[in-house]
C-alpha cells in the first residue's frame, strides 16, 4: 500500500538523533536496565490500497520482538467488521524501555509468504516510552471510532506485568510530537505513565480529526466534478446567447448574440459532461413566430422567454433607470423623478415569474442546478425555491454592491434582498461588493454571517435549514484564445494612423460612469502643465452605446456625447490634433488589435463592477511589447491588477503624475524589455480564464449542498488567535537618552533587529504597496506581501555599527534565503537569520577586509522533516483560490499564507478561519500555527526567533570571551515577541543584570527586582512552543529551540552594569519593555547609536583593561584599537 512520499512526515530532530539504519539495532536510551523495564506497545495501521481475500497485514523491525527485520517472524495485525479497514496488533509487543524502534508494514498471503514492503521512503519509528503506549499508523481512525471498535485483545494490553511498582524517575512521559499515519507515517504516540494494570483506550469525547482525515476532506470538496455526465445546469440570463431568424426561405437560422455576456458561456458548454441549457430572452419577436423560434432555438440547448411587449419594456425600464444606477450609487436627486415606478416593479416580478416557468417546464424529475446571471433577475432564487425543493440555486451579480445607505433607499430593498437568499450560492464579482451586501442584510433583516473551514462565507437564514453561501470572484478572459488570434490580426492600422506617437486609448461605454469627460479634462491638463509635445502623444477613445440604452439623468442643456465631443474639438484646437474620439460599434477583432496597437490603456471611470478592457489589453501584449495600464481605483479591475497605476479620477495631480510615469515606462519597456509591474499583471491574466471560472462556481455550488457544518463555527468566538499579551507597568516609551546612556557604558554589544515593520522601508521600494487596492487602508505596518527592503540611509547606519569592533548586529526575518540576502546581503559583518532563525549567517569581521562577503548559511536543524508544509498548501490552496489578493510563501521551514493585498476585512476574517482549519489539520504535527499582520505562517516548533537570539547571544559571549553587557531587541508584531522573551528569560536567570527602566546607580548595585514572565505564546494548538532559556541547578541554560553544541559553554554571569532594551513598534499590548510609535523612530534612534559610536571621547585605563581583557584582567590594548578610533 502505496504513501505518498511527498506527503511523509517523519520524526522530529530531536528524534532522528537517534536512528538507525534498516537491519540494525535500535540505539537504546542509555543509563537504564532493560531487563525488566518494558512498554507495552500496540499498533495501528490503515492501509492505503485495498487488500485481497486472505490477505494480512504485519508489522516487521529492527527490535528483536519485531523479528529483527526478518518478515518470517513479523507480529501479524488483526482486524474486524466494526474498524475496518483498519488492522490493529492482537497483543501488545513488550518493547524495553526508551529504546528506539525502526519498523515498517507488509502485506502478506494467508500462507504467511511476503506479497508487498509499503512504499515508505525510510523507516517509520519510535521510541518506547512509560508503561504502555499505542502508534496510531491509521489517522485515527480506530481512536474517533469509539472503545467499541478496539478488539477484545486490544482493551487489556497493558495488564501485563512490566516489572515497574512505580513510575521511573525522571523519565516520565509525554506525548511526542507525531504525524498522520496515511500521510506521515508516524501518525500518534499516546502513553501512560500510571502504573495501573489497565489503560483507558476510551476515544475522547470530542475526537480532534485526524490529519489524513482533514486532508481527504479538504481535497474531496476541491476535486468535485463541476458538471457530470448526466446532470443537467440552467443559466438563467437576461438575453440568450443566440438569436433566431428567417432566411430567404422562410427557413429558421440561429446565430451567435454578441451584444451579450452569456456568448463566452455559451461556447464552453462542450467543455463539460453534463447538459448547460440558456434560459433568456430571445430579443424581439412576433406571435406568429413564438413556435418556430422556440424550436429552432431549443435545438441548440437554448430556451427562450417570451415576455409581453408591455411588460418587457417597464421591466428594461427598471432595470436600466432604477437598479443600475442605485448598483453603482447613483441616486436621483431630480425634482418630481420617477426613480421608482411602483408599476415597473410589478413589471418587473412578472418577467422574473416568466423565467422562472420556461425553466421549470424543462427541469428532469431528477433535480438540477440553476445559475441566474445579474441585477434583471434579483427575484428568480427565490421564486425557484419556492416552486423547485430539488435544485441547487446560484447567483452571480455583474455589477458592483452598493453601501446599505444607497441600497436602503429602493423602496423594495426587502423584496430584493429575499429574492437573493432563495440561492444557495451568490456570487460577488469582489469581496467589497460582498461586503456591502452582508452588511445590508444584516442591517435591514438583521442576518449575521459566518466564515467555513475552506474559504466559504456563509449568511445565517431563519426560515431554511442550509445556509446561503457567499463567493467572491471575478470574472476573466479566455486567454489562450485571445494568443491565438493575436497573430491574424491586423494591429498596424493604428500605428500607420499615429506614427512615431504614444498612443493612449480605451475602449469604453458612453456614458457617464466611464468618466469620459474627466479622461479629456486631465489629458487636456497634461499637455498644458507637463508641456508635452502634442505631437508625440494621442489619446484614442472609442466609446459604444450598449444595445438596451443607458440610464443617464435627464439634465437641461447638451447630452454627454456632444459634451465629450465639445471637449475634444477644444483640446484639437489648441494643441493640434492630438485626442481621437470613435463612437460605435466596435467588432471583437478590431477591438483587440487596437488594445495591441496602445501603448497606455487610460481607464478614469467613476464606477465600474469589472471592466474587463485591462484584462484584454495584457493578453494583447506580451513580454516582446509590454505595455502599461492605468486604472481607476472605482473600476473592478485594479483590485485584481495590482501592478497598474491606480488614480482617483477626481485627484488630478495624482492622475497626471501617474499619466507621466506610464508613458515613461511604456517607452522605456520599448528599449529595456517589461517591467515588474507589466509581467505581475500579466502572469495573473496568463492563469485566469473563464472555464475556470465555471469551473469553480459550480464546484462551489455543488458543494454547497452537502456543506460539513463540523467546521463551522461564529466570527465573534474567543479563539486561540485572539491571545491576549499582557501589558507590563514599566511598559514606556523608549528615551534616545536613556538608549544612548547604556549604549555609551558597554562594551559588548548585540543588537537584534526585525526587518519588516520595524526598519524604515526604502519608498523605491514599495511599488507594489502603492499599487495595492486597498493602500489608503493599509498602514506602515501593512505593507504588500513581497515585501520591501529597508531604505539606503538605514543600511547606512546598520553598516556603520557592524563597522564598530564593540558591537555585534544581527537582523531576523521570517523571509527565505534569497530575499534577506536580497535585502541586506551587502552589509558586511551583519548577521543574518533567515526563516526565524533555520537559517542563520553570523557576522565575521575578517570580511571587512575582503572584496567579497562569502560568509556561509547554516542551517540550525538539518534533519528537521518539513513535510507537513504539502499538507498545510492543500488547505492554503482552497484560501488562495476564494480570497483575491492572496499568495502562497513556502520556504526549507515555513509556509506562509499572505493576505496583505487583499480586502483588509475580509483578509482578517479568512486568515482567522484558515488559521483554526490549519490547527485541526496538523493537530498530530509538532508545528506551529502562527498569524501576525497580513500573514499565517505554518512552521515547526524548534523554529522562532527566540531560539535564534538565544544562540547568538551564546555565540556572541563565546567568542568575544566577556560578557555581553547591553542588548537592544526591536520587532514589530507577534512573532517577535518569542525574541523579547528570550531576552527576558536570559536576563531572570542571572543575578545583577539591570532591566532598564530607570538609570542605575554609578557604582554598580542593582536593587531593582525583575518582573516574572507572563504567560505568552505566540502561537495556536496543542503544539505550540516558545523558545527560551531557563536556569538549571547546573548553573547551564536548558533551551526549548535549538540544541546547542555540546562543546559551547554558555557564558550567562552577566556582569552587574549589564543592561537591556526591549522595544516594539507602536503602542500595543507586548512583553517589550518599551515601545517606538513609527519605523522612522527606529531609524532615529540607529542613527543616534552610529552617532555615538563614531563620538571621540575620553577613555579612562579601567575601561581600557575591560575593553581588552573583557571580565577578568585581560591585557590593555592601545586607543587605537578603541571604537571611537576607528572612526576618526
Amino acid at each position: 500500500f502505496c504513501v505518498p512520499a511527498a506527503l511523509r512526515a517523519g520524526s522530529p530532530p530531536c528524534l532522528r538523533s537517534h536512528s538507525t539504519m534498516p537491519g540494525t539495532p535500535g540505539r537504546h536510551h542509555r543509563g537504564h536496565d532493560r531487563g525488566s523495564l518494558t512498554t507495552a506497545v500496540s499498533f495501528r495501521c490503515l492501509p492505503k490500497e485495498t487488500l485481497d481475500i486472505g490477505d494480512v497485514v504485519k508489522v516487521v523491525g529492527d527490535a528483536p520482538q519485531l523479528g529483527s527485520w526478518d518478515v518470517s517472524k513479523a507480529v501479524t495485525l488483526t482486524t474486524t467488521a466494526r474498524i475496518l479497514p483498519a488492522w490493529v496488533s492482537s497483543h501488545p509487543v513488550m518493547i524495553p524501555l526508551k529504546c528506539w524502534v525502526e519498523y515498517k508494514y507488509i502485506i502478506c498471503t494467508g500462507k504467511g509468504d511476503l506479497k508487498a514492503w509499503e512504499t515508505y521512503e525510510g523507516n517509520r519509528k519510535f521510541c518506547a516510552t512509560g508503561l504502555s503506549m499505542t502508534v496510531e499508523d491509521d489517522d485515527g481512525h480506530t481512536r474517533n471510532c469509539g472503545d467499541a471498535c478496539l478488539t477484545d485483545a486490544e482493551a487489556p494490553m497493558a495488564s501485563k506485568p512490566t516489572g515497574l511498582s512505580a513510575p521511573l524517575p525522571g523519565a516520565s512521559p509525554r506525548a511526542g510530537p507525531s504525524a498522520p499515519g496515511k500521510a506521515a507515517g508516524f501518525a500518534s504516540t499516546t502513553s501512560s505513565a500510571s502504573a495501573s494494570s489497565t489503560v483507558n483506550l476510551k476515544a475522547p469525547v470530542k475526537p480532534v480529526m485526524a490529519a489524513g482525515e482533514a486532508l481527504r476532506r479538504i481535497t474531496e470538496k476541491s476535486q468535485v466534478e463541476p458538471l457530470p455526465e448526466g446532470e443537467q445546469l440552467f443559466i438563467i440570463a437576461f438575453q440568450l446567447p443566440l438569436r433566431a431568424r428567417k432566411d430567404k426561405d422562410g427557413k429558421w437560422e440561429v446565430y451567435p448574440h454578441k451584444f451579450t455576456n452569456m456568448l463566452p458561456f455559451y461556447q464552453l458548454r462542450s467543455q463539460f459532461r453534463g447538459q448547460m441549457y440558456f434560459v433568456g430572452w430571445p430579443g424581439p419577436y412576433k406571435e406568429e413566430d413564438k413556435a418556430g423560434m422556440t424550436e429552432a432555438l431549443f435545438q441548440h440547448g437554448c430556451i427562450p422567454v417570451f415576455v409581453p411587449h408591455e411588460t418587457m419594456t417597464q421591466f428594461l425600464d427598471l432595470g436600466r433607470q432604477t437598479l443600475r444606477p442605485l448598483l453603482h450609487n447613483v441616486i436621483s436627486t431630480k425634482q418630481g423623478s420617477s426613480m421608482f415606478d411602483l408599476t415597473e416593479w410589478e413589471a418587473y416580478k412578472a418577467a422574473n415569474e416568466m423565467y422562472v416557468s420556461a425553466a421549470l417546464e424543462h427541469v428532469p424529475a431528477s433535480g438540477a442546478m440553476f445559475w441566474t446571471h445579474d441585477y434583471y433577475l434579483f427575484l428568480v432564487p427565490q421564486m425557484l425555491r419556492k416552486r423547485y425543493k430539488k435544485g441547487l440555486i446560484g447567483f452571480f451579480l455583474h455589477a458592483p454592491f452598493p453601501p446599505t445607505d444607497v441600497f436602503r433607499v429602493a423602496p423594495f430593498r426587502q423584496e430584493l434582498l429575499l429574492g437573493l437568499l432563495g440561492a444557495d450560492l451568490i456570487g460577488f464579482q469582489f469581496f467589497g461588493y460582498a461586503r456591502h451586501f452582508l452588511n445590508s442584510a444584516f442591517r435591514l433583516m438583521g442576518l449575521s454571517y459566518l466564515f467555513e473551514l475552506g474559504g466559504f462565507l456563509a449568511l445565517e437564514t431563519t426560515n431554511r435549514e442550509h445556509r446561503v453561501h457567499i463567493l467572491a470572484g471575478h470574472m476573466a478572459i479566455d486567454f489562450q484564445q485571445v494568443q491565438k488570434l493575436v497573430p491574424t490580426l491586423d494591429c498596424t492600422c493604428l500605428r500607420k494612423k499615429y506614427p512615431g506617437r504614444v498612443i493612449l486609448g480605451s475602449i469604453d461605454r458612453l456614458e457617464r460612469l466611464a468618466g469620459l469627460d474627466l479622461k479629456l479634462k486631465h489629458f487636456q491638463l497634461f499637455l498644458e502643465m507637463y508641456q508635452v509635445d502634442p505631437s508625440e502623444v494621442v489619446l484614442v477613445q472609442y466609446a459604444y452605446e450598449p444595445s438596451l440604452g443607458q440610464w443617464e439623468e435627464q439634465l437641461e442643456g447638451p447630452s454627454f456625447k456632444e459634451i465629450i465631443m465639445a471637449q475634444a474639438a477644444e483640446i484639437n484646437k489648441k494643441f493640434g490634433f492630438c485626442v481621437d474620439i470613435v463612437i460605435g460599434e466596435i467588432s471583437k477583432e478590431t477591438r483587440l488589435a487596437n488594445l495591441n496597437a496602445m501603448d497606455v490603456l487610460f481607464d478614469s471611470s467613476v464606477c465600474h463592477g469589472l471592466n474587463l478592457t485591462p484584462f484584454e489589453f495584457l493578453s494583447v501584449h506580451s513580454e516582446k511589447a509590454p505595455g502599461a495600464v492605468i486604472l481607476s481605483e472605482f473600476c473592478g479591475a485594479s483590485k485584481a491588477l495590482t501592478g497598474a497605476y491606480r488614480i482617483n479620477p477626481w485627484d488630478a495631480e495624482r492622475v497626471l503624475e501617474a499619466l507621466d510615469q506610464a508613458i515613461k515606462q511604456a517607452v522605456s519597456m520599448k528599449e529595456n524589455g517589461p517591467s515588474e509591474q507589466f509581467m505581475t499583471d500579466y502572469n495573473y491574466v496568463a492563469t485566469c480564464s473563464l472555464s475556470g471560472f465555471v469551473s469553480e462556481f459550480l464546484r462551489d455550488l455543488r458543494q454547497c449542498g452537502s456543506t460539513d457544518k463540523a467546521f463551522t463555527g461564529p466570527t465573534d468566538r474567543f479563539d486561540h488567535s485572539s491571545i491576549i499579551l499582557n501589558t507590563q507597568p514599566t511598559f514606556r516609551k523608549l528615551e534616545r537618552s536613556e538608549l544612548l546612556w547604556a549604549y555609551k557604558e558597554s562594551r559588548n554589544r548585540a543588537i537584534f533587529l526585525d526587518i519588516e515593520g520595524t526598519l524604515p522601508p526604502d519608498a523605491d521600494d514599495l511599488f507594489v504597496r502603492s499599487k495595492n487596492p486597498h493602500r489608503s487602508e493599509a498602514t506602515e505596518q501593512m505593507r504588500s506581501s513581497f515585501g520591501a527592503k529597508p531604505s539606503k540611509q538605514t543600511m547606512d547606519t546598520i553598516s556603520s555599527l557592524c563597522a564598530d569592533p564593540n558591537n555585534t548586529v544581527y537582523v531576523l526575518s521570517s523571509r527565505d534565503r534569497e530575499t534577506v540576502t536580497e535585502m541586506l546581503g551587502g552589509v558586511r559583518n551583519l548577521g543574518l537569520c533567515a526563516e526565524h532563525g533555520f537559517y542563520t549567517r553570523h557576522p565575521d569581521r575578517s570580511v571587512l577586509k575582503k572584496d567579497t562577503d562569502d560568509r556561509p548559511w547554516i542551517c540550525q536543524a538539518p534533519e528537521m522533516d518539513t513535510s507537513f508544509i504539502v499538507l498545510a498548501r492543500v488547505l492554503m490552496d482552497q484560501y488562495v483560490k476564494r480570497t483575491q489578493g492572496t499568495r502562497i510563501e513556502s520556504s526549507a521551514s515555513t509556509i506562509t499564507w499572505w493576505y496583505r493585498d487583499a480586502d483588509p476585512d475580509f483578509g482578517r476574517n479568512q486568515a482567522r478561519e484558515l488559521q483554526r482549519g490549519l490547527t485541526e489539520a496538523l493537530f498530530s504535527y509538532p508545528v506551529a500555527v502562527d498569524s501576525g499582520k497580513g500573514y499565517v505562517e505554518v512552521r515547526h516548533v524548534c523554529v522562532d526567533k527566540g531560539a535564534a537570539v538565544t544562540d547568538a547571544l551564546d555565540r556572541i559571549a563565546t567568542t568575544r570571551n566577556a560578557p555581553v553587557d547591553f542588548v537592544l531587541c526591536i520587532g514589530d508584531d507577534r512573532s517577535d515577541e518569542v525574541m523579547f522573551e528570550a531576552v527576558h528569560a536570559m536576563s531572570d536567570a542571572n543575578v545583577g543584570v539591570k532591566r532598564v527602566g530607570s538609570r542605575p546607580s554609578m557604582d554598580g548595585d542593582d536593587n531593582s527586582t525583575a518582573r516574572s514572565l507572563g504567560d505568552v505564546s505566540d502561537t495556536v494548538g496543542e503544539a505550540s512552543c516558545v523558545s527560551v532559556a531557563s536556569q538549571g541547578d547546573d548553573d547551564e541554560p536548558r533551551t526549548v529551540g535549538f540544541t546547542l553544541p555540546s562543546t559551547q559553554k554558555t557564558r550567562w554571569k552577566m556582569r552587574a552594569r549589564m543592561k537591556f532594551f526591549t522595544c516594539t513598534v507602536g503602542k500595543k499590548p507586548s512583553q517589550a519593555n518599551f515601545y517606538v510609535d513609527t519605523t522612522a523612530q527606529v531609524g532615529e534612534l540607529l542613527k543616534a547609536l552610529r552617532t555615538q559610536s563614531m563620538h571621540k571621547r575620553v577613555v579612562s585605563v579601567p575601561d581600557l583593561a575591560a575593553f581588552g581583557g573583557g571580565s577578568g584582567g585581560g591585557s590593555l590594548r592601545p586607543l587605537s584599537n578603541h571604537p571611537s578610533s576607528a572612526f576618526m
